[in-house]
């Protein structure tokens, strides 16, 4: 008990100091939960931008994978994968739920008098549930 009252003696004649420190207490407290807010909501966006890819998506190219500039990039334009080769898969690869085949090809597109090169992309209905992609309207 006597303690207890020296506590409080000390308390009652430094006023300032157990304000400042009280004041520092709290502070630090909540920069922690702040802290761990941004961390608990920064994991679940990283997960739900993980999860809307998907999770579980695998993707197969013909060709040779090069590292240029730190990045894995298709060497060449190899097209020897088909649609065949996807209905194969699915057939075959048990656990394997869908496959969409992807081509991207250069073309040269031409309306009235303008001409330009764009990229085409292609693929199969089921290129949008593989991804996880809605069409909006």
């Amino acid at each position: 008990m006597k303690s207890i009252s020296i506590a409080m003696i000390a308390l009652k004649s430094n006023k300032t100091r157990f304000f400042l420190a009280s004041l520092g207490i709290m502070i630090g407290i909540a920069a922690v939960i702040v802290m761990v807010a941004i961390g608990k909501g920064s994991h679940h966006e990283v997960m739900s931008v993980i999860a809307k890819m998907g999770e579980n998506l695998l993707t197969i190219n013909a060709g040779e994978m090069k590292r240029r500039g730190g990045r894995l990039r298709l060497a060449g334009n190899v097209t020897t994968l088909n649609l065949r080769d996807a209905n194969y898969l699915t057939q075959e690869v048990s656990g394997l739920a869908l496959a969409a085949p992807f081509e991207i090809k250069e073309m040269k597109i031409k309306y009235l008098q303008t001409l330009t090169s764009t990229n085409v992309a292609g693929s199969t209905t089921e290129f949008l549930e593989t991804r996880n992609y809605e069409i909006a309207y």
